[in-house]
């Protein structure tokens, strides 16, 4: 959907983080300046939750992550950061990882302190999407 549309709908679901303080016409103000650097529909809103497809991304790709992060911390802390734990927990099952994620992490240290923005910004830049939530 459009950003007017989604933002209607934010209103009626009080789309928020409370538990980093952001209301709904926050998320709303963020998004609105997210639209003069890139263009993206929203996928979908929720309480708590919005799915963005961006159809071009910021110029400045590892400053958007640095803001995607400050913005919404779980996208990293309880997402891409946490893909060490996925692939220690994949290689305790003796499971492989699927194409899309083995090149995902190709070439990144996974023990490096911004190894979840690094693969944010090479999600981004792959599937052109990205979930936001605030729990």
């Amino acid at each position: 959907m459009e950003l007017h549309e989604a933002i209607g709908k934010m209103r009626t679901l009080q789309t928020s983080g409370t538990n980093y303080d952001l209301s709904t016409e926050d998320i709303i103000e963020r998004l609105q300046d997210w639209a003069s650097l890139c263009d993206f529909t929203i996928d979908e809103v929720a309480a708590d939750r919005i799915e963005i497809d961006f159809q071009s991304l910021p110029e400045d790709l590892d400053e958007f992550c640095e803001e995607i992060y400050e913005f919404c911390p779980d996208t990293v802390d309880q997402g891409y950061g946490s893909v060490d734990e996925m692939l220690e927990a994949a290689e305790e099952m003796d499971e492989n990882l699927d194409e899309d994620a083995e090149e995902l992490v190709d070439e990144v240290d996974t023990d490096a302190e911004d190894d979840g923005l690094e693969l944010m910004r090479r999600d981004l830049q792959k599937r052109m999407h990205l979930s936001l939530w605030w729990d």
